[in-house]
């Protein structure tokens, strides 16, 4: 009975283990516990509009849509989409608008090209107006304080039981039936 307790246990320990690893927040994201961070698009565009003197640390993700690098900083427009516990970009959702981040350094626009996935840590800066082809919208701004680059990986899973259950046992029968199969796409 002891032994089957500590087992439990162990697994408990392992099971939590596992779960807290996954969700690991990138050190360039975190910030101190006793700041409020805001992680909601929305939010942060209430934030913006507010008086000048409202400062708020930010934690956006989303799709970078142009870089611009400046003489002393670099100019990122993200599309932006929801994140999850752990910063990443939920590519599963729709996007929520578009914001501007400046960052103090520069940065390579073969790494961070158009199309790639970003989570910044910084502070909201008011608005800034922006073209979208023929469109101007006014945005928020995040001064950065720290970003992280994410992949898209994609794995295929196949339904491979299926053919083996059936009743055909010829040669031929498994290149006869279409596979079952979905692209499963998770950022890192």
């Amino acid at each position: 009975m002891k032994t089957m307790r500590s087992a439990t246990g162990v697994l408990t320990f392992l099971i939590c283990l596992i779960i807290t690893g996954c969700a690991q927040m990138p050190n360039e994201l975190r910030s101190p516990a006793s700041v409020d961070v805001v992680t909601d698009y929305t939010s942060l565009v209430t934030l913006s509009k507010g008086p000048s003197t409202d400062v708020a640390t930010a934690r956006l993700g989303g799709v970078i849509a142009s870089i611009d690098n400046q003489a002393t900083q670099t100019r990122l427009v993200l599309v932006s989409l929801p994140i999850e516990r752990g910063g990443r970009p939920d590519i599963s959702h729709e996007p929520q608008g578009r914001f501007v981040v400046y960052v103090n350094q520069f940065l390579d626009p073969i790494a961070y090209h158009k199309g790639r996935l970003l989570t910044v840590l910084g502070t909201s800066k008011g608005t800034e107006s922006i073209r979208v082809g023929e469109h101007s919208q006014s945005v928020p701004v995040i001064h950065a304080q720290g970003v992280h680059l994410w992949t898209i990986k994609q794995r295929v899973l196949i339904d491979g039981i299926a053919p083996l259950m059936s009743t055909c046992r010829g040669w031929m029968c498994p290149y006869m039936r279409p596979s079952n199969g979905q692209i499963i796409k998770t950022v890192e």
